[in-house]
């Protein structure tokens, strides 16, 4: 810890060893350096790290022989920097590197250290050496052992594929016209009834239509949503969504609109260890790929929308809106940096589109 290291500092000062004046501030400086979080501007191969600490500002250049031939502008590493005489180098550093957008993590402690906007000085970390230590050593082992991703619909809800199943007390045609509202995004009943089934008098036997709302809250460039399906077969409804949440709300309108004429019968959710192995053993279906134009029309429309839609890595903001403040300019630049990172993102084109070059 910082007192052990303290004092082990003093005593070599103390002991009479013989240390020439650099040695000595060298000590000096080590034993009262605090590790920190400083993110890498930019490395030379075999020589130099220059690093921003994320917690103060302040920028130097670490003469580093081994971790500047590995370092990636942006990644974010926790080290101990000692300066004497204006030579920077580095006495510990994570084994770790975490990615760009940690940055942002980091942005929300220093902000808890220094409201206000402020910056905590170097002195100023040597109260919290230890929690800064637990966070760097939980986030290195999620970089190395990262959770299962949560996978949610665009309404944000976790995925839970859920089926309805209601027994019904009316005519399918009367079903229909209770229900066909639901499709908001189409009223043309021919439309509707495209698929129907009929029986040998020409009644309605069977229909499906799709639950929908205009618009998306997440991909603003989708005109609707499809929400859920639902089919009636004879005097059985089934309707089927991909959240609880979603299941909830459908079993409202159904009731809304059918009353005591639907009774509800099961509901099945299933996991989605069996979702996903469903998935894996249906065969694909054929279809041709897609033109280059159409494909370029494509994510030139995407990126488009995704300037304009809240992004939880942003605080729920939308790159727009962060681009426009400091605090939030930064977590963008960090979310940025990881898309190059990753690689097949326009981040130029989108750095060009929201003033952040």
């Amino acid at each position: 810890g910082r007192g052990a290291r303290r004092t082990a500092a003093i005593r070599l000062l103390e002991d009479g060893h013989e240390l020439s004046v650099v040695e000595r501030q060298f000590v000096e400086a080590a034993a009262s350096a605090s590790p920190g979080f400083h993110a890498v501007v930019s490395a030379e191969a075999g020589v130099s790290i220059d690093l921003e600490d994320i917690l103060t500002g302040s920028v130097c250049r670490v003469s580093e022989g081994t971790a500047s031939r590995i370092v990636r502008p942006g990644g974010v590493l926790y080290a101990r920097v000692v300066t004497v005489e204006a030579v920077s180098i580095m006495v510990g550093c994570g084994a770790t590197m975490l990615p760009p957008t940690r940055r942002s993590d980091i942005a929300d402690l220093r902000e808890l250290l220094a409201p206000r906007g402020r910056r905590p000085a170097a002195g100023d970390l040597r109260d919290v050496e230890d929690m800064l230590r637990r966070w760097y050593l939980l986030a290195a082992d999620q970089e190395r052992n990262p959770p299962p991703p949560r996978l949610t619909n665009t309404d944000g809800d976790p995925l839970a594929p859920t089926t309805l199943t209601f027994a019904l007390s009316c005519t399918t045609a009367e079903a229909f016209e209770a229900l066909r509202t639901l499709s908001v995004t189409e009223s043309d009943e021919a439309v509707l009834l495209a698929d129907a089934d009929y029986d040998a008098q020409g009644h309605l036997a069977a229909f499906a239509i799709d639950w929908t709302k205009r618009g998306n809250r997440v991909n603003r460039s989708w005109d609707n949503t499809i929400l859920g399906h639902i089919e009636v077969r004879g005097q059985t409804l089934t309707a089927s969504v991909n959240s609880s949440r979603r299941a909830s709300r459908l079993r409202k309108q159904i009731d809304k609109r059918l009353g005591g004429r639907a009774s509800l019968q099961r509901t099945v959710i299933e996991s989605m260890d069996a979702m996903l192995a469903k998935a894996r053993s249906e065969p694909r279906p054929s279809s041709p790929d897609p033109s280059p134009e159409l494909t370029a029309e494509f994510e030139t429309q995407h990126w488009q929308a995704w300037c304009d839609q809240p992004i939880p890595a942003l605080k729920g903001q939308t790159p727009r809106e962060a681009a426009a403040t400091p605090q939030g300019r930064e977590r963008l630049q960090a979310l940025l940096t990881e898309f190059e990172w990753r690689g097949d993102i326009p981040v130029e084109r989108l750095r060009s589109e929201l003033g952040v070059e």
